[in-house]
């Protein structure tokens, strides 16, 4: 369905606060042109702010309303991926006939989805807005964008990889509901998690292996890494949604809990995190572990690229988010260029694939040095009672 074009009732002071921020594309120049175009010729040697005082003055249309809306209509900014894999062989057309499953039970949601089938996946991309009351009347209405893929690996498992936040969460289980065709027997799947795992040298071993393992990722140096004392075997955290939504900023250079005088939490950034006398000493005489990290790593063909990963849940080391910040271009000339640039929908594919699989090889490597298979017994050779 069509996500439905809200009519906006506006003040001069809504429309004042429309047009404000100094970021574009309202520039003097743009202010100019909306002036003209009502007919009106203002100064450029005007200020600013006396150029947007008096077009908010001006009586506007619902349609003139929209355009300036449309111009600086803020979006999402760009939001963590995860994955959940399913370990059962399900063929395409039974994937198929579950996103369209999907697609019929979303239709009465205040959301547009469309679906695009390729080759070796399916891309499903959810538009939805969300509205934030404590703005003004026209800086209110935020489009966001979820992007779902489902596809399926050599082995005929099939990953269902989303964006990391709630309505992804939700759109992605119903999705796996789907495919099971049966609500009370779900499909089984594996999670990027060290749930379990109450050995913090071996979350950190998880860590330092992901980095310098990643198969087609060489690591460059690791700039930041995020260590924690605090260890649970539940598969849930006791963060709340709003200390999750604190700690996503980038004011956590001192990302510390203090408790019964000791620090729970830390962040330590530089270069050579990892390598650095600091951290060696607070991982071995502290007791921490690592659930972040942040470095900077070479492709395979000379490309550099930003990651950012994390267990969302630290205690349990669960919920396995990351993010592929951005890639530095080499320059023709040699060299690489300043600026980092997004990452074509391709490449970026392929990246998330196996940062993924390589984090799954380890959590499995870790499971399996650790949990000790029970042995089977057979009658004769049972131990007695």
């Amino acid at each position: 369905m069509t996500l439905p074009k809200p009519l906006f009732f506006a003040t001069d002071a809504d429309i004042y606060d429309k047009l404000e921020p100094a970021s574009k594309p309202f520039s003097k120049k743009h202010l100019l042109e909306l002036a003209l175009r009502r007919g009106i010729i203002l100064s450029p040697s005007d200020e600013r702010s006396d150029m947007i005082q008096f077009i908010s003055m001006l009586p506007f249309s619902h349609a003139q309303l929209e355009e300036i809306c449309q111009q600086t209509e803020t979006h999402g900014r760009t939001q963590r991926t995860t994955s959940i894999r399913v370990t059962k062989d399900i063929n395409k057309e039974k994937v198929h006939d579950a996103i369209s499953l999907l697609k019929q039970s979303r239709s009465n949601k205040d959301e547009q989805l469309s679906v695009l089938r390729k080759d070796d996946h399916f891309e499903i991309t959810v538009e939805y807005a969300e509205f934030d009351h404590r703005k003004s009347a026209l800086r209110q209405r935020s489009v966001n964008q979820i992007s779902i893929q489902v596809e399926s690996s050599d082995e005929g498992e099939l990953t269902v990889r989303h964006t990391a936040n709630k309505r992804g969460q939700e759109i992605a289980q119903l999705l796996l509901i789907k495919l099971g065709n049966d609500p009370n027997n779900p499909v089984p799947i594996a999670p990027i998690s060290l749930a379990g795992i109450v050995d913090y040298r071996l979350r950190t071993l998880f860590w330092v292996k992901l980095i310098k393992e990643t198969n087609g990722l060489t690591p460059i140096s690791v700039t930041k890494a995020g260590v924690s004392r605090v260890m649970t075997l539940s598969l849930f955290d006791d963060t709340s949604d709003e200390d999750e939504e604190e700690s996503d900023g980038n004011n956590d250079s001192l990302e510390s809990k203090v408790g019964t005088g000791l620090i729970n939490r830390a962040v330590f950034e530089g270069e050579e995190v990892l390598e650095s006398t600091e951290f060696k000493r607070t991982e071995s005489e502290s007791s921490f572990f690592v659930y972040k990290a942040e470095w900077l790593a070479q492709g395979e063909t000379g490309e550099r690229y930003e990651i950012e990963a994390e267990f969302k849940n630290p205690a349990s080391a669960s919920n396995f988010e990351y993010i592929f910040r951005g890639v530095f271009r080499k320059k023709p000339s040699g060299g690489y260029y300043k600026t980092a640039d997004r990452l074509l929908p391709a490449e970026q594919r392929k990246l998330c694939k196996s940062l993924e699989d390589s984090a799954h090889e380890i959590v499995s490597e870790i499971a399996e040095s650790v949990f000790i298979p029970i042995p089977n017994f057979d009658e004769e050779d049972s131990p007695e009672a």
